[in-house]
Order: structure tokens, then sequence, then C-alpha cells
């Protein structure tokens, strides 16, 4: 209910001056006393009341819209809309792209990283060939190898001397 949600002072304010301008407009005690603080008119304090009356019910109309267009009806339509297409369509849309993203991204490092290991073999091969280039023959002996059999024919050599 739109006029509960007003303050309680607004309903007090517009009660008051409803009563002033239904005692007021009678030809009693209260028009005597305004007559007298007045100056002998009270005419111009009910002109002052009707019109505070007017201001009154257009801002209680003003408040009433208000609380209507905050009203629950409202922002529900608005609220499902944006939360349903949000989650629903664009956050669906979203999860797809970035799974085939991360699909293609997977199928390109699987790629790079077997391409790689191959690539890398050849290289391997080609230093095996330089060195094989500067040394000789693969098969053929390295300095290390020449020097333990020059070393172990020369062993040989003082054992058959010694005999």
């Amino acid at each position: 209910n739109i006029p509960d949600m007003l303050p309680k002072g607004f309903d007090l304010a517009v009660n008051t001056v409803h009563s002033f301008l239904e005692y007021g407009s009678t030809e009693n005690e209260l028009t005597d006393i305004l007559n007298t603080i007045c100056g002998g008119s009270a005419d111009s304090v009910n002109e002052l009341a009707s019109i505070f009356h007017g201001q009154l019910h257009i801002l209680y109309g003003t408040l009433v819209g208000v609380a209507r267009v905050f009203q629950c009806e409202s922002f529900n339509p608005i609220y499902s809309t944006t939360v349903h297409q949000g989650l629903c369509t664009d956050g669906v849309d979203g999860l797809a792209w970035i799974f085939s993203t991360q699909f293609a991204i997977a199928i390109c490092c699987m790629i790079m990283v077997t391409l790689r290991a191959s690539w890398k073999e050849d290289e391997n091969e080609e230093d095996e060939e330089v060195q094989e280039a500067a040394h000789g023959d693969k098969d053929a002996p390295s300095d290390l190898e020449l020097a333990q059999d020059v070393t172990t024919e020369e062993n040989q050599f003082q054992a058959e001397e010694e005999q």
C-alpha cells in the first residue's frame, strides 16, 4: 500500500491543514482570534492555508508517483531481464568462447611441443655430424681412448722387457 510507505509526519501535516481549513472557513472563535492577531482580516491566513493545502496535495501526488516507480513491480522485470540475459545468454556465450579458445591454444601447444621435439633431435644429429667431421669416422677412437691404449701398450712393453 503506497500511502503506508509515506512518512507519518506527512499524513499529520495534511490532516492538520484539512482541519484548519474546515474549522477556519466557518465563523467561530478561531476566525475572531485570527482577526485580532492579523489586524482585522483572517482572509489572508485562509488563503495561505489554501495555497499550502494545494501544495501539500501536489507533493503527496509526487511522493505517491515516486513510490510507485520504486516498487518491486517496476524493478523486478528490469532486474529479471538483466540477470537472465547476463547469466543465461551472455554468460553461456562467453563460456563457449573461453572453451573454444583454450581448446585451440591446447592444440597449438601440442603441435609446438611435438615439432620442437623432432626439431631438437635433428639439431642433435647435426651436432654429431659436425663432431664426426672434426674427429673423423664415428667408429674411430677418441683421443682419450687412444691415450689409454698407448698407456696400456707401454705397460705391456715394459712387462715384456722385464721378463
